[in-house]
This record gives C-alpha cells, sequence and structure tokens, in this order.
C-alpha cells in the first residue's frame, strides 16, 4: 500500500502472511516467520529539498533449526534525505536499528543464530549524470 496521509507525508505499507509446513511433519518451516510488516513514513523538513523518512519492521517469532524460539521483534530506521539538487546530486544518511535492539537471527550453518548488527549508520551521495 504506497500513498499520501497528508499533503505532505507519503507513506508505504506491506505485510507478509506465510503459513509453511514441513510436509513430513505438519509443523511450521524453521527460519520461517509467520507475519512480516513494515510501514514507512516520508515528509518534508526544509522546504522541498530536505526530507525525513522513518521505518519501523515487525517480524514474529521464528523457530531455528535447532528448534529454539526466537522472539518476535521491532526494528526502527531514520533516514534524512535530500531532493536532487543542481539537477545531478542527492545525499542521505540512515540509521539502522536507532534504538539499538539487541536481537540474533537464525541461520541455516552449523551455529544456530548470530547477533544482529545494533545501531549502525550509514552515509550515501549520489550523482547522476
Amino acid at each position: 500500500m504506497d500513498g499520501q496521509v497528508t499533503e505532505k507525508i507519503r507513506a508505504h505499507a506491506s505485510y507478509t502472511l506465510t503459513d509453511t509446513e514441513d510436509k513430513a511433519t505438519g509443523e511450521r518451516l524453521n527460519n520461517s516467520p509467520e507475519h512480516l510488516g513494515k510501514l514507512n513514513l516520508t515528509a518534508p523538513v526544509v522546504g522541498d529539498w530536505l526530507f525525513a523518512g522513518a521505518e519501523a519492521q515487525y517480524r514474529s517469532e521464528v523457530t531455528t533449526v535447532a528448534g529454539q524460539t526466537l522472539d518476535g521483534l521491532w526494528l526502527f530506521n531514520a533516514t534524512p534525505f535530500s531532493a536532487r539538487l543542481r539537477d545531478a546530486w542527492e545525499f542521505s544518511a540512515t540509521v539502522y536499528n536507532v534504538f539499538d535492539t539487541e536481537y540474533h537471527e537464525p541461520t541455516l550453518g552449523d551455529i544456530d543464530t548470530v547477533e544482529a548488527d545494533g545501531r549502525s549508520f550509514r552515509v550515501k551521495a549520489v550523482h547522476r549524470f
């Protein structure tokens, strides 16, 4: 779903419901969350050249290959970004996992889970020809 919330705020939302099953056992497949969701809001901050985006992501609990249950979780990201400047440049800076949530991700290897990254930061500059 994508649309305008107000004249200046734009929203994008997505939701996935999965119903996976191991045909041999009848149980939910490992590493397969039942619910995934994402909500993204974007709004101007300064005129028509500086914007901010906020994103919330949800993943329901999952069971690992070894049978461990990992709790569901919410993650939040934030991005200030520019419109195209001088017809060529765009800039952004994203903070991932804003609240530094500690969580583990399931794997398919010898190690059952790995600790996910904490808060991280990325700066991006794009020049279009």
